[in-house]
């Protein structure tokens, strides 16, 4: 009897646990759902007020705009433009747009104004109607530069493009009950809602056939057709679609698909007569940061600020208690939603982005990681570097790497390494790799993201291979490629100085050309410019590596010849130039004669500086001239350097 009185003591205490872990699990569950409302809806603080969007307007400007150091070629060439117009997108909310006032403003505009100061270009808009209206503006040339687009192989006819200064990827947007959306190949002929004039309508003309393209005035008459089932779906930027589909309240729309390789790399597009514009506003470009960015689209994406009680939440908490399994469904089926989205943006990321665990095994990659691999991302994780790679310094490199981050706990940043591309092709490579504290757990792991900056550096190569060229046009003379007065005689003062230092001779010749005004107003300026340009290439066929040529005038030319230590051998080296010049020329099937006459100064003979040996290899020449000319002559003391009449043709 004892007994079952303790056996049915023991199922009603039994009874009473199961209870109440019934009524824990349900509260517990209700409590996870209040707090993912509270974490993961959308941010519903306030915005920011006035003061403290000038403080954050005051410190972007503190952190860096100050514009580029031009050269003075580049300098000049912006003043004889004088200020550059531009177009622009007037109805683009929220990258660019025309307000009432006529003000430019948006995402792009912040942006353009950043790289318009830094880069030192004064742009000024042109307003037009719409899209259409400005690319009709650039096409003919009445704005030089557009703002903010794609680049096409249309718009290249008439455009060069600048680097991308704001990447976006392109998603593909249907109604809530469409399925996701992994290849448009496979929509049949679905309809497609497109505004017109963008660059994604001749790509998805082109890789497309089968779907039917509806254009339409604008972003939100493509959002309506998606939303009234005028159209199956439509396709825009991330950014865009996220922005209008919470602006003007799509709760029927979702994000169902991304087409990873249509990017939207949003660039300025320059008129192709003025590439040097567009190589100046470059820079400014590569001066935007990803801070510059994010405080642009901050500043332009609405904060939603809500108050009081949201009953529909009550009421949905209340469904919760009384049927817990129900929602602990929705609420798996929400955090995998979520997770994906989550994993929409990290595959979208054109960057390798992993996590790896103590052991260097990866525990997450994104899509651009596995496809470098040719692998799916689930069939990486569990694996290291040695047995994806092999066993290399680069994989032992990378190792040792991993284990000082985690053993010291301090990021490692590696501005710039060398390694291997998509294409298997050699390339360079920028890593942020930090320590963290794995989710629920007290291991240390490791979160890496690693950028591809081939283009960037060849960029950095292109603009230094640039500035050699401005150099060399500042130092030489356009026509014949000789040195310029500046550079010879900065050349000459160079030679002078080694000269004494070795007490070796040094030997300064003028020359002029005797009828070359003669020739060039017979036979035209075309022949005159032939006739300089083959007169200075049979100078330096007579020279050697050691002496150096220079232009300084129109038919004037000057050379030093190192080494020469007596009149008779600067005589011997005058005297070859001198016949060497004799000779016909042939001008546009014509021959053509002319002479020259020569004047010789010594160093240190006839002076102990450039100037002093200018001064009488100047006078020489003009004792040539005034004796009949095609000869050459030796500075004495007695020649007037004062009083030598010019006699120069």
């Amino acid at each position: 009897m004892t007994s079952n009185v303790d056996d049915e003591a023991g199922k009603r205490k039994r009874a009473r646990y199961v209870l109440v872990a019934v009524i824990a699990s349900i509260i517990c569950i209700t409590a996870t759902i209040v707090l993912a409302f509270v974490f993961l809806a959308p941010d519903r603080s306030p915005a920011p007020t006035v003061e403290a969007r000038a403080s954050a307007e005051a410190a972007g400007a503190a952190s860096g705009s100050e514009p580029i150091p031009l050269t003075e070629a580049e300098r000049t060439y912006l003043t004889l433009l004088g200020p550059i117009y531009f177009c622009c997108d007037p109805d683009w909310e929220p990258y660019e747009r025309l307000d009432t006032e006529g003000n430019y403003v948006g995402i792009a505009a912040d942006l353009v104004r950043l790289i318009a100061k830094r880069s030192g270009v004064d742009l000024r808009l042109l307003p037009t109607s719409d899209w259409d209206a400005s690319l009709a503006a650039s096409a003919r040339g009445d704005c030089l530069v557009l703002a903010f687009l794609n680049r096409t192989p249309e718009r290249e006819k008439w455009l060069v493009f600048t680097d991308p200064y704001f990447e976006d990827p392109t998603v593909i947007i249907t109604r809530e009950e469409h399925e996701y959306v992994s290849d448009l190949s496979r929509l049949g002929n679905a309809t497609v809602a497109l505004p017109r004039g963008t660059s994604i309508e001749e790509r998805i003309r082109r890789d497309y056939p089968q779907l039917t393209i509806l254009l339409t005035d604008s972003e939100r008459s493509a959002m309506d057709a998606v939303s009234g089932r005028s159209a199956d779906l439509t396709l825009r930027s991330l950014v865009m679609a996220a922005y209008t589909i919470r602006k003007e309240g799509y709760f029927n729309l979702k994000i169902a698909g991304q087409l990873t390789d249509y990017n939207n790399n949003f660039r300025m597009g320059v008129s192709r007569d003025y590439p040097l514009v567009r190589d100046i506003l470059n820079r400014g470009v590569r001066a935007i940061t990803p801070l510059d960015v994010q405080r642009a689209i901050n500043d332009h994406i609405p904060i939603i600020a809500q108050t009081g009680i949201d009953y529909r939440l009550l009421r949905g908490l209340a469904f919760v208690v009384v049927l817990s399994g129900i929602v602990s469904a929705v609420w798996y089926r929400y955090l995998r939603r979520y997770n994906t989205h989550l994993r929409l943006i990290i595959d979208t990321m054109p960057a390798y982005v992993f996590a790896k665990d103590s052991r260097g095994r990866y525990i997450l990659v994104n899509n651009s990681t596995a496809a470098f691999y040719g692998l799916e991302p689930k069939k990486m994780l569990g694996k290291t570097d040695v047995e994806l790679q092999g066993d290399s310094a680069h994989t032992r490199e990378y190792e040792a790497q991993d284990r000082a981050v985690i053993d010291s706990k301090q990021p490692l940043f590696v501005a710039k390494h060398p390694g291997i591309r998509f294409d298997k092709s050699p390339g360079w490579f920028q890593t942020t790799k930090v320590p963290y504290r794995r989710p629920g757990t007290k291991k240390i792991g490791l979160l890496g993201v690693t950028l591809d900056i081939t283009e960037l550096k060849n960029a950095e190569q292109e603009l230094e291979e640039s500035e050699q060229r401005y150099r060399h046009l500042a130092q030489h003379d356009n026509l014949t490629g000789l040195p310029n007065r500046a550079l010879f005689f900065d050349r000459l003062d160079q030679a002078l100085a080694l000269c004494r230092r070795e007490h070796a001779g040094l030997a300064l010749l003028f020359i002029d050309l005797d009828r070359f005004k003669e020739v060039n107003d017979t036979l035209g300026h075309e022949a005159g410019d032939q006739l300089l340009r083959e007169s200075a290439s049979r100078m330096n066929s007579c020279i050697r590596e050691s002496d150096s040529t220079g232009r300084i005038g129109g038919d004037e030319f000057v050379i030093f010849l190192r080494g020469i230590e007596n009149a008779p051998a600067a005589e011997l080296a005058a005297e070859k130039l001198r016949a060497a010049l004799e000779a016909p020329f042939m001008l546009s099937g014509r021959e053509a004669s002319i002479s020259a006459s020569i004047g010789i100064a010594l160093f240190p003979e006839h002076g102990s500086d450039s100037s002093e040996l200018s001064q009488h290899a100047d006078a020489a020449m003009y004792r040539s001239k005034a004796r009949g000319r095609n000869r050459f002559s030796v500075y004495d003391s007695g020649i007037d350097v004062s009083g030598v009449e010019d006699t120069r043709e």
